[in-house]
């Protein structure tokens, strides 16, 4: 490669993913539906984590 080749433009673009265009262009309440949503789902998994790890530290 030469040097005058690093400031080249590439022929061709990397496909983005589903992940980016979501972010790319949704609107902004819809991704703070879908963030809300996701966090809330979070949470919910590590309360249930939460009482099973204590269930565990009872018994033994």
């Amino acid at each position: 490669m030469s040097f005058l080749n690093f400031f080249r433009k590439t022929k061709y673009k990397e496909k983005s993913g589903k992940f980016s265009d979501f972010f790319l262009h949704t609107s902004d309440n819809e991704k703070k539906e879908v963030l809300k949503e996701a966090a809330h789902k979070a949470n919910e998994e590590q309360r249930e984590l939460f009482i099973k790890s204590r269930l565990k530290a009872k018994v033994n």
